[in-house]
């Protein structure tokens, strides 16, 4: 697109030209919005919304990398994203400051996962992202943040009703 718009805003033909420029436009714009969501959080007006427009895109591919890790590699939703976002350096930052022995998290939890080796149902990980979604989401509102943040994620996993993520989490 970006090699489109440069050689329509050289030609000759006025209306190749201004095909151009729109191009680059769009491309200029594309550029400066990567890595941020559809709608930011400090436009949420009342009633329902659609929680998915708030996500950044790194809080979605998380998502989209528990929910496969827990489909089709077994083990828990819940302790997969936890997994995903302890490798995360914003995390171990965090973390690090709160004094938590990173090695020990990191065994402990695989000690969890491997004691669930069963491959979710997608209906089960639908209900779990769509609760954790909204948790991230009220943390993220709360917090004032952009957009819906990995942070955010990880801090939804506090209000997990799951055994082992809260024996994690009181580590």
């Amino acid at each position: 697109t970006a090699a489109a718009a440069i050689m329509f805003s050289l030609a000759d033909i006025r209306a190749l030209r201004a095909t151009g420029i729109l191009l680059a436009l769009f491309v200029f714009d594309r550029i400066i919005h990567i890595g941020k969501p559809d709608k930011s959080l400090a436009r949420v007006s009342g009633g329902r919304v659609n929680v998915a427009s708030y996500f950044a895109p790194a809080s979605f591919r998380i998502l989209e990398a528990a929910y496969d890790k827990a489909h089709f590699g077994g083990g828990r939703f819940f302790l997969r994203l936890f997994k995903i976002l302890l490798a995360r350096r914003e995390i171990q930052i965090g973390l690090e400051r709160m004094d938590v022995p990173l090695k020990d998290l990191s065994a402990k939890l695989e000690e969890f996962l491997n004691q669930n080796l069963n491959a979710g149902q997608p209906e089960d990980l639908n209900q779990e992202i769509a609760f954790l979604a909204g948790q991230a989401f009220a943390h993220a509102y709360k917090t004032h943040s952009p957009a819906v943040e990995p942070k955010d994620l990880f801090a939804a996993l506090a209000a997990v009703k799951n055994p082992a993520v809260t024996k994690l989490l009181n580590f």
